[in-house]
Order: structure tokens, then sequence, then C-alpha cells
């Protein structure tokens, strides 16, 4: 009777020492990302939106070190609630800087970070540019230092001017009365630009004062019936003069005599759209959403060819003199240069015949009932060989000519229809040799990374494009 006990006690004890090395045993060693490659992302559940555009940023070096000088800056707050310290942590674990991120990595924190900011974000399939605007607005939020609210039952704190106006050294009206406190930003992200548009009388010439426009991104429409498309073609056409009715004109009222009830007088304007202020990493969303008469919404198919490397000089605007306004032959309000160009050819720097005649935006375009379907579009075989170009040697013509030079990034590309699909990402691979970026490419699709060449980057149908000035 006794071996039997001591042999069920010594069962119950092997049993327990079973349990507590599966529990508190030895763990597998968790998969070190290689050094060729970055890490992959989990997808939590439709978060494909919210991998690819990590992994487009991840190889923008301004946006990595300007999250890093953020929180440098904040250091001695509890700066862990930042998403700017969450989005810090995760790109720099992308690009191999980081000995605790695992390989593959969840992302979740992201969407946390995100939902205690109150922004709703579900567990369905979301858009990935959508979500890129969510993310650059909320770092301007946390960049914006907003005044203090002085509560009506601090009687002492009403009193003091200081903490509800600003100083006379600091701002002042006319009437010499001070001016309420306004919210104050240090710094903006790195894809923060300026649009700057402005409106010309047609008759007299009389030009109002130029008008800038933020943006994080410029989100380019695909136009009907244009053939073989690039991305210049896509600018040109975002940049492309609109005319503007019955505009009232003070420049037509100088010359002519007042209405009897003093009205000013009204004419056509043209309206010019170009760039006040580039951004140090410039993100470029394709539009391929478009919706049919009988209001379905359909994706658009169509190739755009977009270069390695982009030149933005003539979609800046730029002050001229008001003699050389009449009688240009390049975009009004823009650059005027020597030799147009928007991109740089990896063969050669010659620019694509521009002098096709563009449609009319004003022009009623018909939509199609059916779109093409990726069997019937004409993309660009990832086999065929594109020449080499040698950066180096290229650049070093083009330099003294061109000064808003940018290099492309990451391609986040939409694979699916309107409904439904899936985000990949094409990124540049991990910097060797503390150089900003590398010229070996990978293929990203969430927990997926693989090395690919450039020429299949650059045949990708791409929804976002990222790009980084040189």
């Amino acid at each position: 009777m006794a071996s039997k006990n001591w042999a069920v006690l010594g069962g119950a004890t092997a049993a327990v020492l079973a349990g507590v090395y599966v529990l508190w045993g030895p763990r597998g060693k968790q998969k070190v990302c290689s050094k060729d490659v970055c890490p992959g992302l989990v997808n939590v559940g439709n978060t494909c939106f919210l991998n690819g555009v990590l992994q487009a940023m991840a190889p923008c070096h301004s946006i990595v070190k300007w999250l890093g000088d953020f929180i440098d800056k904040r250091i001695t707050e509890k700066y862990t609630h930042y998403l700017a310290f969450i989005l810090v942590k995760v790109l720099k674990g992308l690009n191999n800087e980081s000995i605790e991120m695992s390989d593959p990595y969840c992302p979740s924190e992201v969407l946390e970070a995100l939902r205690t900011r109150r922004w709703v974000i579900s567990s369905e399939q979301q858009d990935s540019h959508e979500l890129f605007h969510v993310l650059t607005e909320t770092l301007s939020e946390e960049t914006t230092q907003f005044p203090r609210v002085i509560s009506l039952f601090d009687v002492k704190g009403l009193e003091e001017l200081s903490k509800k106006s600003q100083t006379d050294s600091t701002a002042v009206s006319r009437s010499r009365v001070l001016l309420p406190i306004l919210p104050n930003r240090d710094t903006s992200h790195p894809f923060r630009g300026l649009l700057a548009s402005q409106l010309q009388c047609k008759q007299c010439g009389y030009k109002c004062p130029v008008k800038h426009d933020t943006f994080d991104s410029l989100s380019l429409s695909i136009p009907q019936d244009w053939g073989q498309l690039s991305l210049d073609r896509l600018l040109r056409h975002y940049v492309k003069p609109e005319s503007v009715l019955n505009v009232e004109c003070e420049g037509c009222a100088t010359s002519k005599t007042l209405s009897a009830a003093n009205t000013l007088p009204k004419s056509t304007f043209v309206k010019q759209l170009t760039i006040g202020k580039l951004p140090q990493c410039l993100c470029i969303h394709i539009k391929r959403t478009i919706w049919l008469d009988d209001g379905m919404p359909m994706k658009r198919q169509q190739f755009i060819a977009f270069p390695e490397i982009l030149v933005l000089d003539q979609y800046v605007y730029h002050k001229r003199c008001a003699g050389d306004i009449r009688g240009t032959t390049g975009l009004f309000g823009g650059k005027i240069l020597t030799e147009s160009a928007s991109s740089l050819s990896p063969s050669t720097l010659q620019q694509p015949d521009t002098a096709q005649k563009l449609p009319n935006v004003s022009e009623h375009v018909e939509l199609p009932h059916s779109l093409p379907t990726d069997s019937d579009v004409q993309t660009p075989s990832t086999s065929q060989k594109l020449p080499k170009f040698d950066a180096s040697v290229e650049l070093s013509r083009s330099v003294p000519q061109y000064q808003d030079l940018y290099k492309l990034m990451s391609v986040v590309v939409h694979l699916g229809d309107v409904f439904n699909g899936h985000f990949v990402t094409y990124r540049r691979a991990c910097p060797e040799n503390d150089q900003q970026s590398s010229g070996k490419w990978l293929y990203t699709s969430d927990e997926l990374v693989k090395r690919v060449p450039v020429s299949e980057v650059l045949c990708a149908n791409a929804y976002m494009l990222f790009y980084e000035k040189m």
C-alpha cells in the first residue's frame, strides 16, 4: 500500500515539474532579422494599411531624425505617451537600429496610441492614405503648444495680463491693444509643405495677393483618355491654370467708372496653383477611385510611370519681375528653366515631350461604365532591363541647373478592387555604413520581406509615392 502511495506521489510530482517547465522553462529564441532585409509586421486583423505606411516611412531619414529630435527636446517630460515616441521606436526597428524588435513585429501600439487620441479606427479594411493623414495630423497636434485655459474662478489669474495676452515686444494691434496668446508650434514635421495660389485678371492683368495653404501630401487625379501616363503629366495637370468667372476686379475699377451702386466690375480671372514651399519628405497620392454616373465607385488600374529621381523646380512658386510675366513659355508663377524637366531619366536627362496639348479641365468628361482590369492594362514587364543609372555622373551634370531634386524612397501599392484588397510596399533597404539611403530595394507584405530589383519597383502600380529631398 505504501509503495502504491509513493508511486502516486511520484507521478503527481513529475506532472507538476513538467507543467513548471512548460510555463517557465527556457523560451525559444526570437527570430533575429538579417541585415540584408528589414523586419516584417504582423497583420493583427486587416491592418495591412498600417503596415504599408510604416514600411514606407521607415527609409525616409528626415522623418526618423525629426521624430528623434522631437523626443530629445521632451526627455524630461512623460515622453512615452507621445505618438512620436512610438513611431520613432517602430521606424528605427524597421531599419534594424533596435535590438529589442523581434521579426515579425506587432505594431498594434501605434493603433492604440491613435485610439487614445480619440481617432476611430475600426477593425475593418482602411485606406493607407487616410491613415497617413491621421499620423501627420496627430504629430502636428503634438508639436502645437496651446495656451493654458484660465478658470473663471481664478480671479488673480484673470487679472494678470501676462497669462492671457502677449507682450508688447511680441505682438500688438494697431490700436496698441495687447493681443491674446495664440497656439505656438515650434517645428513642423518633414511632410508639411505650402501650396501657393494666385488669381490674375485676363483683361487688365491685375493680380490678387498670393494665398498659401498647407499640405501633407499631393493628391493627383488621373485624367481621362491620355494614353501613356507619367507622374510628370499628372503634376502638370495638377498645376494647370483654371478660369474663374465673374470675379470682382479692383484693377478694372481703376480704369473704368464705377456704377451707381459703386460695385466693382466683374471679369474673368486665371487661377494658377504652384508649390510655395517644398517639404523635406514629399508624399504623392494617386487618386485611383472615381465615381461613375450610376453612383458606383470604381478603381482605375492604369499604370503611372514614375522616376527614381524627381525634379520639381518648375512647379515651385517664384516671384518674377512685372516685365517678365507676359510672353513667357514656362508655368505662370513657376521658375523659368533653360531646359524644362521634372524627372531625371536613368539613361539621359532629356525631358519627355511636353508640347502635347493637355485636355481642357473645363470640358465635360464622360466617365466609362467599365474600367480596364489588370489584364487589360499595359504594364511594363519586370523582366525588361532598364538602363543603369550612375547617380554620381548624371547628377554632377545637372545639379548646377536643378535645385529641387528628390529621390524615391518607397512605393505603396494597392492590390485588389475598390471594395477590398491588400496593401504592399516597396522600400529601400536598411542603410549601411552610416549612409542615409541604400541602393537596394525590398518588397514587404506584412510579415513577408524579400529582396527585389529596382526594375520591379519602377514597374509597380503605385498608389502612394514617398520621395525625400536630396
